[in-house]
């Protein structure tokens, strides 16, 4: 058992992104009302429950964001095709 099922991370979007393939692209939309994305999926933590994301920042000079966000804090996710 993955002990992200202690802290009672599953179901929902926790499942989403359990199941989700790294390069997606998505945007995420958190329980604070706060966009992220559209947003490259990196990887979900099954220890900590933790989603990674990176966000480009600015085309010039190119800098991109590492977002680190608790599926339990996830809203919604909309995945871009």
């Amino acid at each position: 058992m993955f002990l992200c099922n202690l802290f009672g991370c599953y179901g929902g979007v926790c499942s989403i992104f359990k199941g989700l393939q790294s390069g997606e692209i998505v945007t995420v939309t958190g329980k604070s009302g706060n966009i992220i994305g559209p947003a490259i999926f990196k990887n979900f933590n099954h220890n900590t429950c933790i989603v990674t994301l990176e966000e480009e920042n600015s085309v010039t000079p190119p800098t991109t964001s590492i977002t680190k966000i608790s599926c339990k804090d996830i809203e919604s996710v909309t995945f871009i095709s």
